[in-house]
């Protein structure tokens, strides 16, 4: 573990644990983004069902509130029956296109609104006749119509293709509700994770951050002749203590100072030969 110290300490390991923990924090800055706008899109295809089944309720309502006006009608001779009468029929085509319009993307469902446009349009045919006849005094024609099992059995068909279009969508909005909810609970505990994970990074690194510091300021025994460190009880170079304590690698070069002073003594040694002087003899260093 002790030769891994210096490693676990260095720069680069400090740094790469603040960016990872940096990254994370990004990513669930991201992640929370991702998710506020799967749930906005979850709440607009939530919204259009919702919508799809009002336009589905409000024709329902319109077709029996036509079908009771027409028997109200037939029944009084009141005029003032026909008024709800006249006043849902005239919402049928409207909501015909608007719910048209609303299951476009689904082929299946295009198929089934455009049967029950034309069973709406069968049973407005149906009650538009019972009306006339009974307008014309045919009383007895009028209801022996109305009494057929024609107008009975289209509102049957009608109530079962409004039943089919309902549970569609109805289960378009279980599944989108569910949908919602599992991304919602998966992206809250992955930003959990991963706030978590940036914390735990960020400790990591802040407290490598002091311990390196902490050891960079410890005092270095230094000997004041031969520039050699004690390290571990013995004195080594300053090279060797530097690539053993810090991993750090090095070369050597030299300095302009050294070079002119090595210059001249070179020069110095040269005159002295010259002159037949022996050369000074190098005072020795301990080691």
């Amino acid at each position: 573990m002790s030769s891994l110290r210096p490693l676990i300490l260095s720069q680069p390991v400090v740094l790469g644990a603040l960016a990872l923990a940096f990254a994370l924090t990004v990513g669930t800055a991201w992640l929370g983004v991702v998710s506020t706008r799967g749930v906005l899109a979850a709440n607009v295809r939530t919204g259009e069902t919702q919508e799809t089944l009002l336009v589905l309720h409000q024709l329902t309502t319109a077709v029996m509130d036509a079908e009771t006006g027409q028997r109200g009608f037939l029944l009084t001779g009141d005029e003032a029956y026909l008024k709800p009468y006249e006043a849902a029929v005239s919402r049928f085509a409207p909501l015909l296109a608007a719910l048209n319009l609303r299951v476009a993307p689904h082929p299946v469902r295009s198929a089934r609104v455009q049967a029950l446009r034309d069973l709406i349009e069968a049973k407005h045919a149906e009650m538009a006749k019972t009306i006339a006849l009974r307008r014309d005094k045919s009383v007895a024609a009028a209801l022996n119509l109305m009494q057929t099992d024609r107008g009975e059995d289209l509102m049957t068909r009608i109530r079962a293709e409004f039943g089919v279009l309902e549970t569609a969508e109805l289960n378009d909005l279980r599944e989108e509700t569910s949908r919602a909810a599992y991304q919602t609970e998966t992206f809250h505990y992955t930003s959990l994770c991963l706030i978590a994970l940036a914390i735990l990074l960020t400790g990591l690194a802040s407290l490598l951050l002091v311990r390196r510091i902490r050891d960079l300021r410890t005092v270095i025994t230094v000997c004041a002749w031969t520039k050699r460190v004690k390290w571990k009880g013995r004195w080594v170079s300053f090279e060797e203590f530097l690539e053993q304590r810090f991993k750090l690698r090095f070369t050597h070069g030299i300095s302009e100072e050294a070079a002119r002073q090595f210059q001249m003594e070179a020069v110095e040694l040269h005159e002295q030969d010259k002159q037949g002087r022996p050369p000074p003899v190098a005072p020795t260093t301990p080691s």
